[in-house]
């Protein structure tokens, strides 16, 4: 299926006046005795085709909205007949909760793409035909009975409804949403194949890369703990990739800021399979914000245990004295010879064992003693300590990063170090897969 001819200006219909002051007057009567929605607009032009941007209120995107998702599970027909892709409740229910919990304070949403069917009243200044021109203003009036079919943030749009449920006893914060707007971009096509086409060129877009989401996103303090660990432990200062999805071997980086990211979600809740709905949800009321009692108090202890493993592991010492302008060299050489503390899940194991003697009211006040035999160990990817507990295969070419393989390796670690692991009920039940795994480098 090939998408149809776009409609061009002409085929819109605009209505020409002499001057900006008159459309708007115009505009401004025509909305008042149909009842439209009357809004300015950019008019600009993307290849062969027009387009409209201006800003919406949100109550009234809500109040717009086509309900057209495709159905979970959906026949090619379904789909076909459908505007958009399935909903995903959940990402609703993350944006509605971030804009509710954000509204008296600051918010981004970033524009959404909707198409008009109806006969969209444009109003705009008369323009020479022999004038080039690259953008000018008009204004819209939509109809009263106008819906909006969401090409691009239906998931924002659709948050809208959940938002107001989650403001509706607090005045205040209904007055803000009523008074936010989103920004839009709009056209007027009035074809399901060139809507269908919109909405597959708008999903072109890329993914923030995780490792610089740990560094933007500061409304998770988690993400502030991310970075304050990076800087005050002096084995990762200067040495952490934060704009990369995966590390090569021959990085002089040590790891990714995305790495640290997963680590800090074993400090907080044992488990680095944490999506980020959950783990946001679990910063927040653990380390509550970035100058909290308990964040410092949770930092400042986090920095001790690294401070202590790099003093006991002989590879962490090294690496943590050597100059700068050695990294490049250094570090991609270490890496080659294969230590399982410089793969993301031995990082990972590590974190495990801090968490599990932290959580045991008996022995934490002993953890810089098991720190401090860590050096007892064969970090080496060679070592059968490593091939007994599951975390290297037995052909010594693969880490593992299963969920089981993780927690035994930080089981045997804890054992090596002289503690007996308190084994909780659901343990046996860990999955050894997860959706949200560390970046491991291949040894």
């Amino acid at each position: 299926m090939s998408p149809t001819s776009v409609r061009t200006l002409s085929d819109l219909h605009p209505r020409e006046h002499e001057t900006l002051q008159e459309a708007y007057d115009i505009a401004v009567k025509e909305a008042g005795q149909t009842g439209g929605l009357m809004v300015p607009a950019t008019v600009f032009r993307q290849g062969k085709r027009f387009m409209f941007t201006t800003a919406i209120p949100m109550n009234q995107l809500d109040k717009r909205r086509e309900h057209n998702s495709a159905p979970d599970r959906g026949t090619i027909e379904e789909v076909e007949g459908s505007r958009n892709r399935p909903i995903d409740m959940g990402h609703v229910t993350a944006i509605a909760e971030y804009v509710s919990d954000n509204l008296s304070r600051t918010f981004i949403l970033p524009p959404a793409t909707i198409n008009i069917a109806d006969n969209v009243r444009i109003h705009m200044v008369k323009m020479e035909s022999d004038m080039p021109w690259v953008t000018t203003m008009a204004f819209l009036v939509i109809p009263a009975s106008a819906r909006f079919a969401i090409s691009d943030g239906q998931h924002r749009v659709e948050s809208f409804d959940k938002t107001q449920g989650l403001i509706k006893t607090d005045k205040e914060k209904q007055r803000l949403f009523d008074s936010s707007s989103l920004a839009v971009m709009i056209t007027l096509e009035d074809t399901d194949e060139q809507a269908h086409q919109d909405f597959a060129d708008c999903a072109r877009t890329k993914p923030v890369v995780p490792s610089q989401l740990a560094v933007y996103d500061r409304r998770n303090p988690a993400n502030g703990l991310v970075l304050d660990v990076i800087k005050d432990v002096k084995l990762f200062n200067g040495k952490i990739d934060a704009t990369s999805k995966n590390l090569s071997g021959k990085s002089a980086a040590l790891f990714l800021t995305n790495t640290i990211r997963q680590v800090v979600k074993v400090f907080l809740a044992g488990d680095y399979g944490l999506n980020d709905d959950r783990f946001n949800v679990i910063s927040k009321t653990e380390l509550e914000y970035t100058d909290s009692p308990k964040y410092k108090a949770l930092r400042d202890r986090i920095v001790s245990f690294y401070r202590g493993t790099t003093e006991s592991i002989p590879v962490f010492k090294e690496i943590a004295t050597l100059q700068p302008e050695h990294w490049k060299t250094a570090v991609p050489a270490y890496r080659e010879k294969g230590f399982i503390c410089l793969t993301a899940a031995g990082l990972t194991m590590l974190a495990r064992m801090w968490y599990d003697i932290e959580n045991d009211p008996t022995e934490k006040n002993n953890l810089d003693t098991y720190v401090s035999r860590l050096g007892s160990i064969d970090w080496s990817k060679d070592a059968q300590f490593w091939k007994d507990c599951g975390v290297v295969s037995a052909d010594g070419k693969r880490v593992s990063t299963g969920h089981k393989n993780i927690q035994a390796g930080a089981r045997a670690i804890e054992r090596a170090v002289g503690y007996e692991p308190i084994i909780r009920a659901d343990e046996s039940e860990t999955s050894d897969e997860t959706d949200e795994r560390p970046d491991v480098v291949q040894v």
